[in-house]
């Protein structure tokens, strides 16, 4: 069975465990072949010069300690700017690494696939797309970087406003990979004020879920019980059922596993055009 999980944050790591824990696992539901993994570009960042891809990192690295008097607790030391921005010393290399590969000219996917190689995940990662997005918080009418917004616990919000989105498009892969799959994990247990809609909005993304022949389903956010903020401006699971209304909302990805294969001998409109 191929999997895509779509829009997957550094708040996916879990369902991306649970689904590799499929691969290969003969039972009544059909093991997991092939999983690749859209990873959210929308909370990447330039700090100190460098691009920072939050969750590509988190998805594909294994968790590190901060490394004492290491070169983060150097930067911090200096109070230049960006103190509320999270990195570690693995991620500010990654970040050094990722600079460089796009000043030569590699795209975000490219620069994502090389540098995958370094911890050989179980899947294929997929930035969203390959063209810069910001995302701010306008609080008391100025424009917070969403990290800031993140670190200092969320204040009151007038609206967010993605810087970008309007040129960005889907990176190369990501429309072949949903129409080629059985399986679509839309994930909405993102930061809700940043998902759905904003990943739906990439021109093809919204068609090709609607066109394809996998079973598609949003991986409902609340499902572990965990009380999050409130509001629902650009994501959650009945928000992407508003913008989708054919989507399955599921509690698990054991209960979207279930679904199974899809029946490849039925046409799609992708099989017509």
């Amino acid at each position: 069975m191929r999997v895509v999980l779509l829009g997957a944050t550094a708040e996916s790591v879990d369902a991306v465990s649970d689904v590799i824990a499929r691969t290969g696992f003969a039972d009544s539901t059909p093991p997991v072949d092939e999983l690749t993994v859209v990873a959210s570009t929308l909370t990447d960042a330039t700090v100190h010069g460098l691009r920072f891809s939050p969750d590509i990192d988190a998805l594909t690295m294994p968790a590190a300690q901060p490394v004492p008097g290491g070169a983060v607790e150097e930067l911090l030391a200096y109070r230049v700017d960006a103190e509320w921005f999270p990195m570690t010393e693995r991620t500010l290399a990654a970040a050094v690494l990722r600079t460089r590969l796009l000043n030569l000219g590699y795209t975000l996917a490219q620069a994502t696939a090389a540098m995958a190689k370094r911890f050989e995940p179980d899947f294929d990662i997929l930035p969203l797309s390959n063209q810069a997005v910001e995302t701010f918080a306008i609080v008391e009418s100025t424009a917070w970087p969403v990290h800031r917004w993140l670190a200092e616990g969320r204040p009151a919000v007038e609206d967010f406003v993605l810087s970008g989105l309007d040129a960005a498009q889907a990176a190369p892969g990501v429309l072949a990979a949903i129409r080629a799959a059985d399986l679509v994990l839309v994930c909405t247990d993102a930061t809700p004020e940043l998902g759905c809609e904003a990943v739906l909005s990439l021109p093809g993304i919204k068609d090709a879920l609607e066109g394809t022949r996998a079973h598609v389903v949003a991986l409902d956010g609340d499902r572990d019980g965990t009380d999050r903020p409130s509001g629902d401006r650009l994501g959650g699971a009945d928000r992407v059922r508003r913008l989708l209304p054919s989507i399955r909302v599921v509690g698990s990805v054991a209960e979207a596993a279930a679904l199974g294969e899809v029946d490849r001998r039925t046409a799609t409109i992708w099989d017509r055009s």
